[in-house]
């Protein structure tokens, strides 16, 4: 086995991170050996020679590929740390997000724009159809989190955003057939999620099951404005 080691520098990516992971392919082929997390920005690897692709998966930060080639007997490889770099999404908190390109959309006009929902907050949900913890776990929930949370529909919006037009649409939803969108956004897993307020600043975003913390946040502020007039049209 040969002896990786290699570090990551978070100093442009805020919070820091809690937790590193890399993901590990063997080539040719792409093929996956699994994930691996450490607590701290420092790892250690012993690998098989052969030819390998690390990437890496840190929240709030732009995913990244190593390429590596281990030879039989050779010394400890020592890597260039990782320089990690905040998602469009991390760089856009506090900030409007970027505009959304629609191509069509599906329950609601193809021309809506973000800010037709100044005064309301926005949770943005970007999700694909092949994706199972789209369709199967994150869609449903929200659907249920908006039967809850019906009489407060008016100080809040779910809009959900897919990229691709070939499949069943369940439901509201706005699409991008040309993909800029997604690339605009930074958006790299299915499904991710974007709070904004009702200012238009992006508050947060989160994958996958973190998206329930998304969640727990808007019934918070729901909760708390729920006594709060109105604002006229």
């Amino acid at each position: 086995l040969v002896l990786v080691r290699g570090a990551f520098n978070v100093a442009d990516v805020s919070p820091p991170p809690e937790e590193f992971g890399l993901e590990l392919l063997a080539q040719p082929g792409n093929v996956p050996l699994g994930s691996l997390k450490w607590s701290h920005p420092k790892f250690t690897l012993r690998l098989p020679p052969g030819r390998y692709d690390l990437w890496v998966v840190v929240k709030g930060a732009q995913r990244e590929r190593r390429a590596i080639d281990l030879r039989s007997g050779q010394r400890p490889l020592e890597l260039d740390p990782f320089d990690l770099q905040p998602t469009p999404l991390q760089r856009a908190i506090g900030k409007a997000p970027p505009p959304l390109r629609i191509s069509e959309a599906r329950g609601v006009p193809a021309t809506i724009r973000l800010s037709d929902y100044q005064d309301r907050w926005v949770l943005l949900v970007f999700w694909g159809y092949w994706s199972g913890p789209s369709t199967r776990t994150t869609l449903p929930r929200l659907m249920e989190f908006c039967d809850r949370h019906e009489a407060a529909g008016s100080r809040f919006a779910l809009l959900t955003f897919h990229h691709h037009t070939q499949h069943t649409v369940l439901g509201d939803v706005l699409l991008d057939a040309s993909g800029e969108t997604v690339r605009q956004w930074g958006v790299t897993a299915f499904p991710t999620a974007v709070l904004i307020d009702p200012e238009g600043n992006v508050v947060a975003s989160a994958r996958g099951a973190e998206i329930a913390t998304l969640e727990q946040r808007l019934a918070e502020e729901l909760t708390a404005a729920r006594d709060t007039p109105i604002p006229a049209p």
